[in-house]
């Protein structure tokens, strides 16, 4: 059985790692203005990690399609909407491709412990068994866990949805434990309700694709998009890691699932506040002003 990568990034750095460590070849392909190099290649692949730019999804989509038939499985790491649908990416790849086998792997992985070989763990969602097999094969060892799930869509929004949350807990850095701890409850649950609309499983938000993700990502080494959120704070997020495009394509994600959001019928307060925050037509105490003023609801 052969496995192939496609693109690039820490969780797809992550998941060559786990394969270097348990000697498993794969061929290693990378998406360029001129398509994908050796892309014929990927006939004798079965399993595809595919991690793009979602903005980029449906032109690899396109390389790739004259190569990829049922018999394919794709696993997306992409955490992000398409801008175009403001679908999940596994639906996007469901449009595209031939093959309707997809899962999504996420998680708080980190790159330097799987390195080192800390207790580390994923999640693979998809509703195909052998999918959930074949990826703990490749990925499993004695310190490195693959937990399984059936909820796509739910995963996939969960992960997307911890990215927001971990911007605005980011921005309440400096408004005290409280807040930040209100606003990672209520982040969840405006998640949760999503993903019950997308008919997905509402308890999905509180695992290792959300709960997990926010936590590694308010940890000690934070994530750009937290890191986003603290610079917001101090109107100077130009001196965090995160590039002009990084908060570009934050900017994106946010509005993308308030979309997504809306189209389902919800009302998010939580995400409502970040797409004001990220378009700067509201400031950070304004956004906490706002949140405080609004009814209040049912805590879940």
């Amino acid at each position: 059985m052969r496995i192939a990568t496609i693109g690039s990034g820490e969780r797809l750095n992550i998941v060559k790692s786990l394969m270097k460590q348990n000697k498993v070849e794969h061929l290693s392909l990378n998406l360029s203005k001129k398509g994908i190099k050796k892309s014929d290649e990927l006939e004798n692949c079965f399993l595809i990690f595919l991690a793009v730019a979602p903005e980029d999804v449906r032109e690899c989509c396109r390389a790739i399609a004259p190569f990829v038939t049922g018999r394919h499985a794709i696993v997306h790491l992409v955490h992000a909407l398409e801008s175009q649908s403001q679908q999940t990416l596994s639906r996007v790849l469901e449009n595209e491709l031939s093959t309707q086998r997809f899962a999504f792997l996420s998680g708080p992985m980190c790159l330097n412990d799987v390195q080192s070989k800390l207790p580390s763990s994923a999640i693979c969602a998809t509703q195909f068994g052998e999918i959930h097999e074949i990826v703990a094969e490749c990925l499993s060892s004695p310190t490195f866990r693959v937990y399984r799930s059936s909820d796509l869509v739910g995963a996939e929004i969960a992960a997307v949805y911890a990215r927001v949350i971990a911007f605005c807990a980011g921005i309440a850095f400096e408004l005290g434990e409280s807040v930040k701890s209100m606003i990672v409850a209520r982040g969840l649950s405006e998640a949760s309700h999503l993903v019950s609309r997308l008919k997905g499983d509402l308890r999905t938000p509180f695992g290792l694709s959300g709960l997990a993700n926010l936590h590694l990502a308010l940890g000690d080494n934070p994530s750009l998009d937290t890191q986003l959120g603290t610079g917001l704070t101090h109107s100077n997020w130009k001196k965090t890691k995160a590039t002009k495009t990084h908060f570009s394509s934050f900017q994106n994600l946010v509005l993308n699932l308030k979309v997504a959001s809306e189209n389902a019928g919800l009302s998010a307060p939580i995400l409502t506040a970040a797409n004001e925050l990220v378009q700067k037509k509201m400031s950070a105490e304004e956004a906490m002003a706002a949140l405080m003023s609004l009814p209040i609801q049912n805590d879940f």
